[in-house]
């Protein structure tokens, strides 16, 4: 396994500031700080800290993922986040109709086969919520779960994927089926 040695003149772990510390990062996961200056791959000057992960992100950088759900979208809306602490994200899509579902999922599948930097999956907020407890969500786009949602909702090439939905429009029997 190849490692990366990071010399951070000043860091922050989330709990404390140090100064010349050595981030050992390994398959994309820092395993290790220390202040052993012997081995170097890269010196990062200034401050570095954790990043922020963002769960739900409609949009940004003037662009809303939902107005049209594609990678040029995604693109911009990580890099209007990035500069401001975010590391990782889910695109958000809110309720809306089935062919924007879709689009969104092919939008996000080229984005994670791009591994576009930042871009860990798609969250769907809906379309399957409660109309009493709808919020900002327009009401024609609620609906249940239908077997072409639950095939994108299945799918193997988007990443990590947040659903957000209420338990009451989900049927015992599509439970039991699709888990």
């Amino acid at each position: 396994m190849t490692q990366l040695r990071l010399h951070a003149t000043r860091i922050f772990d989330g709990h404390h500031f140090s100064d010349d510390q050595v981030l050992t990062i390994e398959n994309g996961k820092i395993i290790a700080i220390d202040d052993d200056l012997s081995r170097i791959d890269l010196v990062l000057e200034g401050l570095t800290a954790p990043g922020y992960i963002d769960l739900q992100v409609n949009g940004g950088g003037g662009a809303l993922f939902n107005d049209r759900p594609s990678l040029d979208r995604i693109k911009r809306i990580i890099a209007a986040h990035s500069q401001f602490g975010t590391t990782a994200m889910l695109p958000t899509l809110i309720t809306d109709k089935i062919e924007v579902m879709s689009q969104a999922a092919d939008a996000m599948a080229e984005a994670i086969a791009a591994k576009i930097p930042g871009i860990i999956g798609i969250h769907f907020e809906g379309p399957h919520l409660s109309i009493a407890k709808k919020g900002a969500h327009e009401a024609d786009f609620i609906r249940p779960i239908s077997d072409e949602e639950w095939q994108i909702l299945s799918r193997k090439d988007l990443g990590q994927i947040l659903v957000t939905l209420a338990p009451e429009t989900v049927s015992t029997d599509r439970r039991a089926t699709h888990g």
